[in-house]
């Protein structure tokens, strides 16, 4: 069980709802059969994946991105896109970020550079999460949060996938109905030895 301060639409937060969205947001998600281990003989086993991943992650393109605060009027927006791995790593949390160049002038659909990828290597895949967090690059003060989805790594299948985006509560209304982004994911699983 986790306590979370629901009222603000934090990060913590955002990785949480992620983490439900494995079972469709409905009930409740089972502890990797890692952490439910009995046999305590050796500590690294208990927090380590035997498998770990590298991920190659490329934003192709994004659709239909609505303005901050879903605001209707003034000028276009200037999206780019944080990727963030929250993992974890000998019993201690992980945080790795990366970001796109900001599109100008194009909310609507941003196209990103095809040859920007970028490299993750996930050392816990049944607990790992990855967040897709679209900002707007603002020169006068500081960016500000569009839209965003956290997808366990667990669920992540390689191709070209296209990741629902959703507002600061979570929900898909309004001006979020159509908001996506487009993604290349490639994957390479590999044994680690205990």
């Amino acid at each position: 069980m986790a306590a979370l301060n629901i009222q603000t639409p934090d990060e913590a937060l955002l990785v949480n709802d992620g983490r439900f969205r494995e079972n469709g947001g409905v009930g409740y998600v089972l502890k990797p059969s890692l952490l439910m281990m009995k046999d305590k003989m050796e500590s690294r086993a208990i927090y380590e994946d035997p498998r770990s991943t590298h991920l190659e992650v490329k934003i192709l393109s994004g659709s239909c991105l609505p303005k901050p605060r879903g605001l209707s009027s003034g000028e276009c927006i200037d999206p780019y896109v944080k990727i963030s791995l929250f993992d974890c790593h000998e019993g201690k949390e992980m945080t790795t970020n990366q970001m796109t160049n900001a599109v100008f002038n194009n909310g609507f659909s941003p196209i990103w550079n095809f040859e920007d990828s970028f490299h993750f290597d996930v050392k816990n895949s049944s607990v790992a999460v990855m967040q897709f967090t679209v900002w707007n690059k603002n020169s006068l003060s500081d960016d500000e949060i569009i839209a965003s989805s956290s997808v366990p790594i667990s669920c992540m299948r390689q191709g070209i996938r296209s990741v629902q985006l959703f507002d600061e509560n979570m929900t898909r209304s309004g001006a979020f109905d159509f908001a996506s982004l487009l993604v290349l994911v490639k994957k390479e699983d590999s044994q680690v030895e205990i």
